[in-house]
């Protein structure tokens, strides 16, 4: 079984090579074949939903007749006292009966982030039909097979961390700009659930759902956000809560005027892809929240003719020209 653990390192190296510039990985499926040759398949699919199904398929499925393998994903893990952190998540399994599974995440910092690219101590997560006397054995087999790979350990060793650290900032904006920039889910939430003048209990509940649900975003840019908005952090809780505040009181949160903001910074720090795909995100975090008034997730009354016009504002205020943006911002702003 070692054999296969040697293969799972080698795997999980060419993982950690694959994001280090700050790529979303493609799901990989690495496996030892039964005359004892690695291999290893990307599932690139139209969406990563699609990547990810099928990975599962063929990990459940086997069908190379290997005799094990390494299915790894690009995820998070959430830990204690930090929240959510990027992670590559694999499932190794022996195939031969009874199977035998480990789960790992190897915690990484997004190359992205203002620290730049980190890779911190793989966690065990779970096993199943394997004994503590074996799982020292198998861990060292990893490794031996993590600095087979050239490229992909020298990556690692040159980036490990100890400790943990969760994701902060993005590679390009200072901080005063990114902390205005990580309030853009909030000030929608904000925006949509009070369009009928209130904000009611369901969506105060389907708020915190939406952030479970963050990893379905697929802009690099919201998922940083997001991550560090997670209402199960000290951080999350008390940027929330300052938001809040300053939404409710009166002269301290101009909206037309934030998402003008938004818009201007995404021009000057963001790549155009990054920032349009930011935007796409914050809208369709903005219809979600809408339709969870009346059932989440769309089970329930659709979006109010309140909700579709907010949703309009800020869509017309993230797509138009910054220099537009601002103009439009400028006109509604209360006089002085």
């Amino acid at each position: 079984m070692q054999d296969i653990y040697k293969m799972a390192g080698i795997t999980a190296a060419h993982a950690v090579y694959s994001v280090c510039d700050g790529e979303l990985l493609i799901p990989i499926y690495g496996y030892l074949s039964e005359d004892g040759k690695i291999r290893m398949v990307r599932l690139a699919h139209d969406t990563g939903e699609e990547a990810m199904q099928a990975a599962q398929q063929m990990y459940e499925e086997n069908p190379h007749q290997a005799l094990g393998a390494a299915l790894i994903l690009d995820g998070f893990v959430t830990l204690k006292d930090v929240g959510k952190v990027d992670a590559l998540l694999l499932r190794i399994i022996s195939y031969a009966e009874p199977r035998r599974v480990m789960e790992l995440a190897i915690p990484y910092r997004h190359a992205h982030s203002a620290e730049g690219f980190a890779v911190f101590k793989p966690k065990v997560t779970g096993v199943t039909g394997i004994t503590q006397e074996e799982l020292q054995p198998l861990i060292d087999a990893f490794y031996a097979g993590r600095d087979e790979h050239a490229e992909g350990s020298a990556v690692w060793k040159a980036s490990q961390q100890a400790q943990i650290t969760g994701m902060t900032g993005f590679a390009g904006f200072p901080g005063d700009e990114w902390r205005q920039l990580r309030e853009a889910p909030v000030a929608v939430f904000c925006m949509v659930a009070s369009a009928d003048g209130k904000i009611d209990a369901k969506e105060a509940e389907a708020f915190g759902k939406l952030f479970k649900e963050s990893g379905k975003y697929p802009s690099v840019l919201m998922q940083r956000v997001m991550a560090e908005l997670s209402p199960d952090t000290p951080q999350g809780r008390d940027v929330l809560m300052n938001f809040l505040q300053r939404f409710i009181t009166p002269d301290q949160f101009n909206r037309v005027q934030y998402f003008a903001r938004i818009n201007s910074l995404l021009a000057q720090r963001a790549s155009e892809g990054d920032a349009a795909a930011f935007k796409a995100d914050l809208l369709a975090f903005g219809k979600a929240v809408a339709e969870s008034s009346g059932g989440f997730f769309g089970f329930g009354s659709k979006i109010s003719k309140d909700e579709k016009k907010v949703l309009e504002v800020i869509d017309g205020l993230l797509s138009s020209p910054p220099e537009l943006s601002q103009l439009m911002a400028d006109l509604v702003a209360p006089a002085q």
